[in-house]
């Protein structure tokens, strides 16, 4: 037998692998075969110009993952910080104002506004204490209704001019009015006086000697303040108000008139049968557009305030809430199953398994009230994706889907939530 050869004792050559080769060679039936199956750590690496400090492939791997990267420079986009440690953190603006925060998993709106009052606009500048200057914010309106919130306003420049028969009645920070008297100017007939003047909560009784009395109803010109310590002594009219000084009218120059009636109708007073043509003084009615109704945050206003389009104030925040929990077979795979959402969520509501003080006097009621499947929003927020697929809600809340997976354990969710039209 000749090198890398056997003969044993009935003649027969074998061939034979030197255990040098580290199992490299295999000898079988057919031939001599080369089965190199080294591991990493079995092939040698020469070190001599990384300097990794391995003498095998593995080692140089190895060491190769746990070095530090020293030579990538990073740059920190719009919203983030870089720090020293090549480590990247999101920041939140201080102009979010508070609005916004970043935690360990993610930023989150925190729907926190700590805007104060000087900060929120009116939706429409608005003079609300009568000085000519309209008020921007809230912060103004407040502080002037405040400053104004009472009403001391006094009767002044009452005054009556004796050659025109001009009645000029005034008010404190309010318009005067005048009113045209001359139909009363009608010396030596009349011998009359006012007589029975009365005021009682927003009504008015004028009564005039060996004549009618009539009432107004003063409830449109309101104001929290009431006519008192009012009289009528010879021909001087005193007119008091409440909180405010009085005023005199000297009545001297309507003296010696006769034969006048004073009449109402709606809101309008005639004085008639004098010497002139009929003199009439429509009293102004309230119809609710003088109260004015402001929009905020999250509530709307329509209408003007009058009886045909009244003030509607509407919340405009979304009902957003979560369907009852149920519970989704996944214990096979297949496609196209569904769930009627709506459905699930109207027999949960329609008949809970328990209800709050039954048989007390705050029962809570047999059924919680349910939307309509047309007047809900359906949501699917988050599915396992390793477990659905080609999931999808129509209009009415018919949830299709996929099963691809069988869950591994018992945290797979759909999360579902529906929000009201």
């Amino acid at each position: 037998a000749g090198d890398g050869l056997n003969l044993d004792v009935s003649n027969e050559f074998t061939a034979v692998a030197s255990p040098d080769a580290n199992n490299a060679l295999e000898v079988r039936g057919n031939g001599i075969y080369a089965t190199d199956d080294q591991d990493a750590d079995e092939v040698a690496f020469d070190d001599s110009s990384a300097s990794l400090g391995a003498t095998d492939v593995q080692g140089a791997i190895e060491a190769l993952v746990s070095a530090p990267d020293n030579d990538t420079q990073y740059t920190a986009g719009d919203g983030l910080n870089l720090d020293v440690s090549n480590e990247f953190t999101a920041v939140a603006s201080p102009d979010a104002n508070n609005a916004l925060e970043v935690r360990g998993n993610g930023i989150y709106a925190t729907d926190t506004d700590d805007q104060d009052a000087s900060e929120v606009n009116l939706s429409s500048p608005i003079d609300v204490d009568g000085d000519s200057l309209n008020e921007t914010n809230v912060q103004e309106a407040l502080e002037d209704l405040a400053a104004n919130s009472s009403d001391d306003q006094n009767i002044e420049n009452l005054a009556i001019n004796t050659s025109s028969n001009i009645l000029t009645v005034g008010i404190e920070n309010g318009s005067s009015q005048t009113v045209n008297l001359s139909h009363l100017d009608n010396p030596g007939t009349d011998n009359q006086n006012i007589a029975n003047l009365a005021f009682s909560g927003t009504t008015l009784t004028v009564g005039i000697e060996n004549g009618s009395s009539q009432t107004v109803s003063l409830l449109p010109l309101a104001d929290n303040q009431s006519i008192q310590g009012s009289g009528l002594s010879g021909t001087t009219l005193t007119i008091g108000i409440e909180d405010g000084s009085s005023e005199t009218v000297d009545l001297s120059s309507l003296a010696n008139t006769d034969n006048q009636q004073i009449s109402l109708s709606g809101n309008t007073i005639t004085l008639s049968n004098g010497t002139g043509t009929d003199t009439s003084v429509t009293l102004p009615t309230a119809d609710g557009t003088e109260t004015i109704v402001t929009a905020g945050n999250d509530i709307s206003v329509t209408g003007d305030g009058s009886a045909s389009t009244p003030y509607v104030i509407n919340n405009v925040r979304p009902d957003i809430f979560y369907p009852p929990s149920i519970e989704v077979d996944v214990a096979t795979v297949g496609t196209g199953r569904s769930i009627d959402l709506h459905a699930e969520y109207v027999s949960q509501y329609g008949s809970p398994m328990v209800r709050s003080d039954v048989g007390g006097a705050n029962e809570a009621p047999a059924a919680i009230p349910t939307y309509a499947a047309n007047e809900l929003y359906y949501y699917v927020t988050y599915y396992d994706a390793t477990v659905f697929a080609n999931v999808q809600v129509n209009a009415n809340g018919i949830m299709t889907y996929d099963v691809i997976a069988t869950p591994t354990d018992y945290n797979t969710l759909i999360n579902v939530v529906f929000v009201a039209k």
